[in-house]
């Protein structure tokens, strides 16, 4: 049991957030999870109010506004959100002397080369979202006082909340034909996986400016959902190959955002996809979140 440090978790009620307090409890660690109805980050007294009454020595900033074709639309919020959200945090992070870890995004890469994107390597977002998250990168990055790590991950999913995986897992289980897009090249990554990284960061001697947080590999949503039904032994014609561009989507997504994972030490590794997903699915099929996908 962890009985000195303080963890605060913001937007948690996101699936990394959700993940981190069970992994903290897991620990024994204390912690506080803050929803956006507990801890606005674009309202300073808010923050303040917290800081002060709970005095953290950890913050893992999981807030921010995620739907990338709402933020098209709502592009002053969702600079609010993701980015002056984070200048508000790490100036009561300064107070406290708080570790601080910022959660990004492969989609701070415009992904239409076909490279795999190194943490050295420059940001060109393609939509809001991306570059909203890459501005606050930035800000975490011009400050040398506090000790500060960038964690981008890339299509996480997990037993918790509502995103792709338990959707797919749902109406597979309910035998409800799904599109699914076949030219988009991702990184499926566990989300509680994530959360280990992120805590085993907090152990770690040396100070990582920008980590890669995401499974080992690459494949396609029609690749992946063609594994999970032989995984789980579900109906694999219920799944129908569409193009992304047969969606019409307002905002422009990255087709090959794929994330280096290497790292000078292997314990800061995260497992290959597929090995990942093997280890993940009975908790997945054993969440009652598929019943409210």
């Amino acid at each position: 049991m962890d009985s000195e440090s303080r963890w605060l978790i913001t937007g948690s009620d996101g699936i990394l957030g959700q993940e981190m307090q069970f992994l903290l409890e897991r620990k024994e660690v204390q912690y506080l999870a803050a929803n956006k109805k507990i801890l606005d980050v674009t309202n300073l007294n808010a923050i303040e109010e917290i800081f002060s009454r709970f005095n953290p020595t950890h913050v893992v900033n999981c807030a921010a506004l995620t739907d990338v074709d709402g933020c098209e639309v709502s592009t002053n919020e969702a600079r609010e959100i993701n980015y002056m959200g984070v200048v508000n945090l790490i100036k009561f992070c300064k107070v406290e002397k708080a570790r601080f870890f910022q959660v990004s995004t492969n989609f701070v890469f415009g992904g239409n080369e076909n490279c795999i994107y190194s943490i050295s390597d420059i940001a060109d977002p393609v939509n809001v979202y991306g570059s909203t998250k890459f501005e606050a990168e930035n800000y975490c990055l011009s400050d040398k006082e506090l000790d500060i790590t960038i964690v981008r991950t890339a299509s996480t999913y997990s037993g918790y909340g509502n995103n792709f995986v338990l959707r797919l897992l749902s109406n597979l289980l309910n035998n409800k034909p799904t599109k699914i897009i076949q030219d988009i090249y991702v990184q499926p990554t566990w989300a509680f996986n994530v959360a280990e990284l992120i805590y085993d960061l907090s152990n770690y001697s040396n100070h990582i400016s920008i980590l890669h947080a995401v499974s080992a590999g690459k494949t396609t949503w029609w690749e992946f959902a063609e594994y999970l039904c032989e995984l789980a032994e579900l109906d694999s014609n219920l799944l129908i190959r569409i193009d992304l561009n047969e969606l019409n989507l307002r905002a422009k997504r990255p087709r090959h955002a794929i994330l280096s994972n290497d790292s000078f030490d292997n314990a800061l590794k995260l497992h290959d996809w597929k090995s990942m997903l093997q280890t993940s699915l009975p908790s997945l099929l054993r969440s009652g979140a598929i019943l409210k996908c």
